[in-house]
């Protein structure tokens, strides 16, 4: 990876075009989790870089970013160099898109990163370059400033013939504040720079000599100047500086024809070069829009999420607080229901024992031949009788019939028949059911036997009946259909109880048996 990275990296610095934005993306993802703050510093500088090749300018800004982020500031080896191509680069981004001030910023670290990284040349561009920001804001007295400054810098530091490019822009700035005397000593100084090493003007200093002569009058020199821009022009923005120039120059000299030549030359020149700038202008806001979109919807994500996970939070708070709750309210109950058992067990034997003692004198008695005795001690020993059965159902009241029942095994095991479609219903199974009922519900079989009689497949479907299984279950338990269901029961409503109804009469009957 580190030998991708060390590739790509050579791409960029042999200005090739980097389109291979998955091999960028995997280099970020790898060193984030792996590599050094200046790898990932790097990392994410190409695949700025590749975003900016590929006209995404928008991503690449925000790489860019991210790059300058992972930079370790604190670290001896911190690669300041590159930051300060990082910073040199989202200016010239957001000069593309006309925001001069986010280029101030960026140049104003760029100029403090070359600094660390003792790059002398870098930190001087910085301050040239803040000229651009300065005059799209139209402040020309700052652009007058950073140029002279650069100036000397470069000066100062031996880069001669980049100190000389810093003039024609400072020689526009002060003629664009009408100070005639300071942009001629530049001017001066920049032709003789130009004789000594045989350069040719350019197009665009030709024109600014033209703004010149125009500011002290000299018409035929302006004049001159102008078309010698128009025949070096190699672009439309010179080409339109020239006819501006020559367009101003006769209308001082009121030369109607001229002005009106040069006036519609410029426009259409002008009208060509807006309409240039408007396409770039709109493949820079498609991207922007493109970006802002996919920005808001991925806030948008983040913010559901949040919610989300506020919500699932929150719900397992007050699930917590209810089961506590809960959990207290059941001790309680318990607690109370322990201490009635054990007072109602108390009794229990109280009354055993007061039905013992009743039949040791019942025998006496017996033994003695005391009828009339003997009858009281009979009434006795019913009354205790009644008493301990009473009792017997209020400790068991926890465990009623219906309870007893559907804690049986066998009567999970049908439960759970009853939901498996591919499982079977075997012959011991109904055995198993049948002695169940008995023991669970002995006057069961007897009262629907006293009715009439039943085959065993009648029986079943009683059974299952009064264990509350639904049609659906019942169905799957008997391989049976609604249909013969329903025909049955009201058939066994008529055989048994001699009724005409509905099969919901019979359910309700069978139900009732205790």
């Amino acid at each position: 990876m580190r030998q991708k990275l060390s590739d790509l990296q050579a791409c960029n610095q042999a200005d090739s075009l980097l389109t291979d934005e998955t091999l960028a993306l995997s280099l970020c993802n790898y060193f984030d989790n792996r590599g050094s703050a200046n790898e990932r510093m790097e990392a994410h500088y190409l695949l700025a870089r590749t975003y900016a090749d590929m006209g995404e300018s928008p991503k690449a800004l925000d790489e860019y970013h991210i790059a300058s982020e992972c930079a370790d500031t604190t670290s001896d080896d911190c690669d300041y160099r590159l930051l300060t191509r990082i910073h040199a680069q989202s200016a010239n981004l957001f000069y593309d898109h006309l925001m001069p001030n986010e280029m101030l910023k960026e140049l104003t670290l760029m100029y403090k990163m070359a600094h660390r990284a003792k790059d002398t040349l870098s930190w001087i561009c910085a301050i040239e370059w803040k000229s651009v920001p300065y005059d799209l804001l139209k402040e020309h007295d700052s652009v007058k400033q950073v140029l002279t400054d650069a100036f000397k810098a470069y000066q100062r530091y031996g880069y001669i013939d980049m100190s000389y490019n810093c003039l024609p822009a400072l020689i526009d700035a002060y003629l664009i504040k009408g100070d005639v005397s300071a942009a001629r000593k530049y001017i001066e100084k920049y032709d003789q720079h130009i004789r000594e090493h045989g350069l040719k003007e350019t197009a665009i200093y030709a024109y600014y000599k033209g703004n010149y002569f125009m500011g002290i009058s000299q018409l035929d020199s302006a004049f001159l100047y102008y078309m010698k821009c128009l025949s070096l022009a190699q672009d439309k923005n010179a080409i339109e500086a020239a006819y501006k120039g020559l367009y101003e120059l006769f209308k001082k000299q009121n030369a109607t024809d001229s002005v009106a030549k040069y006036a519609d030359l410029c426009y259409q020149v002008s009208n060509e070069r807006f309409w240039t700038l408007t396409e770039k202008k709109l493949s820079h806001t498609q991207s922007l829009y493109n970006y802002n979109r996919a920005q808001l919807l991925a806030e948008q994500k983040s913010k559901d999420a949040s919610e989300n996970r506020y919500r699932f939070i929150i719900s397992v708070i007050i699930t917590v607080i209810i089961f506590f709750l809960f959990t207290v309210l059941f001790l309680v109950y318990r607690h109370k229901k322990k201490t009635e058992i054990l007072r109602i067990e108390s009794d229990f034997r109280d009354a055993v024992n007061k039905q013992n003692q009743a039949k040791t004198e019942l025998l006496q008695l017996q033994r003695q031949e005391y009828d009339t005795l003997l009858s009281e001690k009979q009434k006795e020993i019913i009354e205790c009788q009644e008493a301990i059965n009473s009792l017997r159902l209020t400790i068991n009241s926890g465990s009623t019939c219906e309870t007893r029942l559907v804690n049986t095994d066998i009567y999970k095991r049908f439960e759970y028949l009853s939901v498996n479609f591919n499982k079977k219903v075997y012959v011991d199974d109904w055995k198993k059911l049948r002695e169940m009922m008995d023991t669970q519900l002995p006057g069961f079989r007897a009262s629907l036997y006293s009715l009439g009689y039943l085959d065993e497949k009648d029986y079943h479907l009683c059974i299952l009946i009064r264990l509350h299984f639904t049609l659906q279950q019942i169905g799957i338990l008997l391989t049976e259909k609604p249909q013969y269901l329903s025909k049955r029961r009201k058939y066994l409503l008529s055989k048994l109880y001699h009724q005409d109804g509905k099969p919901e009469l019979f359910d309700k009957l069978i139900k009732s048996i205790t």
